[in-house]
């Protein structure tokens, strides 16, 4: 009993001051919880996002008053991976078929980034495609990052012409590794 009680409290602890959901997506019988936006903190940095699925680097900085962002993506599932230029655009092979990916910055202030995103891949004649607006502020103390996918479709395409869509929201969290952009063998890779 004793020991379930510590294990609780240490949970709880390490649980993110700040971290109140304070809004939340429903997408059918889904629900995406979204913590409080906060303006602690400032975009410009290297940011890190990693699931099963993925690790994602995000580095972002301003020039000129203009928000730009550059991403590295790795999968942990198959040999994909990509890094984008500064406009958010990559153009890469997987199993020797052309793939694109483009992440377009619309609008940009101090606490919110907003803008598409647009990723195509194919393979052995089958192609899938996920198109969303995002959403991208801080939360937290301003070192974790949240990008929202709230129009996210996937959309799976076989060679035959056979299509199956899926609409779902989506957020990925990103935790802040520096406030420079560091060099790309300094990530958690």
């Amino acid at each position: 009993m004793l020991r379930s009680l510590i294990t609780i409290t240490v949970l709880l602890c390490s649980i993110p001051v700040g971290l109140a959901q304070s809004e939340a997506a429903r997408h059918g019988r889904t629900a995406v919880a979204f913590p409080e936006r906060t303006a602690e903190g400032h975009f410009d940095g290297t940011w890190y996002y990693a699931s099963r699925e993925h690790r994602v680097g995000m580095f972002v900085r301003t020039v000129e008053d203009k928000t730009e962002v550059q991403l590295i993506y790795r999968s942990n599932r198959r040999p994909e991976s990509f890094e984008t230029d500064w406009s958010g655009r990559a153009e890469y092979l997987l199993a020797g078929q052309p793939c694109g990916f483009e992440l377009d910055v619309l609008e940009a202030t101090a606490d919110r980034l907003l803008g598409n995103w647009r990723w195509i891949t194919s393979w052995s004649g089958d192609e899938r495609e996920v198109r969303s607006s995002v959403d991208i502020h801080r939360t937290g103390d301003g070192r974790q990052l949240v990008i929202r996918f709230p129009d996210r479709t996937y959309t799976a395409r076989d060679p035959e012409g056979n299509e199956v869509q899926v609409d779902q929201a989506e957020s990925w969290t990103f935790r802040k590794l520096s406030h420079r952009i560091v060099r790309v063998e300094e990530l958690p890779f």
